[in-house]
């Protein structure tokens, strides 16, 4: 964003009256945007003319919005003071009036986040100077200042649209905020443009400026990366300098820092590596951050939402739980639970660390978990219990609306024969109009394409499988945009085949996962990841049904790597043969 309106406005404020301190920038945006973090539930009530900032609450516990009497008496006071006046038959809360324009009105939003940029005049300074104990410019003195009527000092709002602005506060927007820059969202500070100097005051030299080129598909690499010819370099992905990626590796949607080394056959997925960073030879790491010099030994595998702190080691052959995070540090043992503490793990051969229980573990991880979580705990009446049950209510029946809507528009579709493109296009109309996800319009496709197989007599049942997938296989994969997106097609199947009457799904769960990779519905990958995360599932039926059809797969994988990296060799060993210039 562009600082210098807001700095303007706050200075005519300032002039016009000595007792607007202070302004606070905010961005339009939905409740549940990306770059608002979960432990920041903003909402806030607003004058609608002058901008001062009323209320003030950012902590997801609180329940209901309490505003004073008086800020109401203020308004009304002022709406009778303009010449119109009540006589003028103007209205409060902003409205038009039937005489003209009102004088303004009381707004309560959350439909806005802060974005923690504040722009102060001196008194700010002085009151966290006489009040010694103020820790926080929210909790303290935010609170202390709009509740206290003999300062009479005034807050103000700059409230942004089409810019940019937030703040990393935890895993979640650290990964959103990212994300951000790499897509140039926030262009013109995008890495390529290299706008960091060559050596900053107090720097070590080169240490701050950077070097980068941007390629299609948003790929970014700096000078001095060290890229071996079989290694993929696929979308979204930035490599910093004096890093090394070896033969058959795949880095896709991660951030790679400077001076890393990453072995042969690594695939990192959505993750992201610190400065100085070892992964060794068949190491897999997807949606999850590791540390400068911390080291994932050969064949570990780190799963979505891990944290590997500083000079922390990944044992050999060690698979980590989800959402796992590990420290050098070792804290004191302690009871409560709003407190930090750390545990032994057992993190395999070599390995180096303890396991880190946080105390903001349900709000702060870097991806979301799949399964729905309670964060907070209502401590409130049985009442607003109630009204909280509702509201999760209509979001289920919101949610079974639409599923069934799209599952009915399937049936109808195979039922007339209607075109695949066409099909889609009225699937894509739903979604938008529910403002749904492409997993939510898998979850309702397809039912609409087996729930008729269930009448179909089980020695039928394979070859008219096979036929619907050939036939309509094709219209799940117009909604598969990620290998993510397709392990959530596997639990979506997982779930049809557990439901009670759908017997004959589950016993040929094995038999409609191989269909659907040989139509290309599913990769390999994807059927990889599903079989890892079931490692840690309670029932394991399913995991050891499939279990000569994931063991083909990864033979399969292998003897294709190992294909590519006898050609790759001849190619290399014909290249070396070549003249020197």
């Amino acid at each position: 964003m562009d600082l210098r309106t807001a700095l303007a406005a706050h200075k005519a404020r300032r002039d016009k009256d000595k007792n607007c301190i202070m302004s606070m920038v905010f961005k339009e945006a939905a409740p549940s945007h990306r770059t608002r973090s979960r432990e920041d539930d903003t909402v806030v009530a607003l004058d609608t003319l002058t901008h001062q900032l009323l209320y003030f609450d950012s902590d997801p516990k609180t329940r209901n919005v309490v505003l004073d009497a008086s800020v109401f008496q203020d308004q009304m006071a002022r709406i009778a003071s303009t010449p119109s006046g009540p006589s003028g038959h103007q209205q409060a809360g902003g409205e038009q009036g039937l005489t003209g324009p009102i004088s303004g009105g009381v707004s309560v939003r959350y439909d806005l986040i802060d974005c923690n940029i504040d722009i102060c005049g001196p008194e700010v300074l002085f009151q966290f100077t006489d009040n010694f104990d103020y820790q926080d410019l929210r909790n303290d003195f935010l609170k202390t200042t709009m509740s206290s009527e003999i300062l009479g000092h005034k807050i103000h709002t700059h409230i942004i649209t089409g810019e940019y602005a937030a703040r990393v506060k935890d895993l979640r927007t650290y990964n959103s905020v990212t994300k951000d820059i790499v897509h140039r969202w926030t262009y013109p500070l995008v890495p390529d443009n290299n706008f960091l100097p060559a050596s900053a005051p107090g720097g070590t030299g080169n240490d701050l400026h950077t070097s980068y080129t941007y390629s299609r598909l948003m790929r970014y690499t700096e000078k001095g990366v060290k890229l071996s010819i079989s290694c993929m370099i696929e979308e979204e992905t930035v490599v910093g300098s004096g890093t090394h990626i070896g033969d058959l590796s795949t880095i896709r949607g991660s951030v790679i820092g400077r001076n890393c080394r990453i072995g042969e056959r690594v695939s990192i997925r959505g993750s992201f590596l610190w400065d100085g960073v070892v992964v060794e030879d068949g190491a897999h790491i997807t949606d999850s951050i590791v540390c400068g010099n911390a080291i994932i030994s050969k064949g570990a595998i780190v799963p979505m939402g891990c944290v590997i702190s500083f000079h922390v080691v990944v044992g050999q052959g060690r698979t980590l739980e989800p959402y796992t995070k590990l420290t050098m540090h070792e804290g004191e043992d302690a009871d409560d639970d709003d407190t930090d503490r750390t545990v032994d793990i057992d993190l395999g051969p070599g390995g180096r660390g303890m396991r880190w229980i946080v105390r903001t573990e349900p709000t702060n991880i870097l991806v979301p978990l799949r399964d729905p979580v309670t964060v907070y705990e209502s401590e409130e009446s049985e009442e607003e219990d109630d009204d909280e049950d509702d509201d999760v209510s209509k979001r289920e029946d919101e949610e079974h609306k639409f599923t069934q809507e799209v599952t009915d528009t399937v049936r109808r579709g195979i039922k007339e024969n209607h075109s695949l493109d066409n099909l889609a296009l009225e699937i894509n109309g739903l979604k938008f109009a529910y403002d749904k996800t492409f997993t939510d319009c898998i979850n309702g496709i397809l039912p609409g394409i087996f729930d008729h197989l269930l009448e179909v007599p089980a020695a039928q049942f394979l070859a008219s499988s096979g036929a619907v997938l050939k036939r309509w296989g094709a219209l799940l994969r117009k909604f598969l945009n990620s290998s993510d997106d397709q392990v959530d097609l596997i639990i979506t199947l997982q779930e049809y085949s557990e439901k009670e009457g759908h017997n004959i799904f589950y016993t040929n769960f094995q038999a409609l996962l191989h269909r659907m990779y040989e139509f290309d519905i599913l990769e390999e990958e994807a059927i990889l990841q599903w079989a890892d995360e079931q490692m840690n599932a309670d029932d394991k039926t399913l995991l050891k049904q499939c279990g000569k059809f994931l063991d083909w797969l990864k033979e399969a994988e292998e003897e294709d790597e190992d294909d590519k990296y006898v050609w790759i060799s001849k190619i290399q060993a014909c290249v070396d043969k070549l003249p020197q210039q």
